[in-house]
């Protein structure tokens, strides 16, 4: 019997997974583009400085994040860990600056 394609909903809801899932595929030295607007990943950056505590190097990518995510917090000593690079320096993430996490 020939199986049928997923329908369209189908599809995108089979690649969906819950936040702990997608950090499991996260390691050092990796480099992730996220992203913006409407799409922002806003569980990811919210809970990142959580999963990469065992991580070393990596190298986020963004536009222009929306809100004062604790990843960057000048506060939350994650040197080594992790580097942002951003592509507009919104006033949400400004005061992170300067601290060699943010550029």
């Amino acid at each position: 019997m020939e199986q049928r394609p997923l329908k369209l909903k189908q599809l995108i809801e089979s690649k969906i997974v819950d936040i702990e899932t997608a950090f499991k595929y996260i390691h050092s030295d990796m480099r992730i583009v996220t992203a913006m607007a409407a799409c922002e990943p806003r569980s990811f950056f919210t809970h990142l400085h959580q999963y990469i505590s065992e991580l070393e190097n990596i190298r986020v990518y963004c536009a222009n994040p929306s809100d004062e995510f604790p990843c960057f917090d000048p506060n939350t000593d994650l040197t080594g860990k992790l580097e942002l690079l951003v592509m507009f320096l919104t006033s949400a993430i400004r005061k992170g600056q300067g601290n060699n996490r943010i550029h």
